[in-house]
């Protein structure tokens, strides 16, 4: 979420390319210890998608005329496919018993 900070402009690409490389060094480090897993990393991208998806909440698309309804509408469902793959993604894994 920090990357809209500063908006579009040239102190708003240098704080994002400082902030994307800060957190890819931290979640780096981390992965480099013990128990680190694909869960972990699915959490990560999940965390993600759901801040930007959040976002899209709060603002009409720059071209086009698009309906609020059909906007909201695109919106939730798309939230949702992300939910459920986040679900999918995190849930606890069980091997098959034979």
């Amino acid at each position: 979420m920090a990357s809209d900070v500063f908006g579009e402009s040239w102190t708003g690409f240098t704080f994002n390319v400082i902030a994307t490389a800060l957190v890819g060094v931290l979640v780096w480090c981390q992965a480099l210890r013990p128990g680190w897993d694909a869960s972990h990393a699915a959490a990560i991208a999940l965390a993600f998608l759901v801040s930007r998806g959040m976002l899209a909440f709060t603002y009409f698309p720059l071209t086009g005329k698009v309906e609020p309804s059909a906007k909201y509408t695109h919106n939730v469902v798309m939230m949702l496919a992300v939910l459920v793959a986040g679900w999918f993604a995190l849930r606890p894994f069980r091997k098959p018993t034979s």
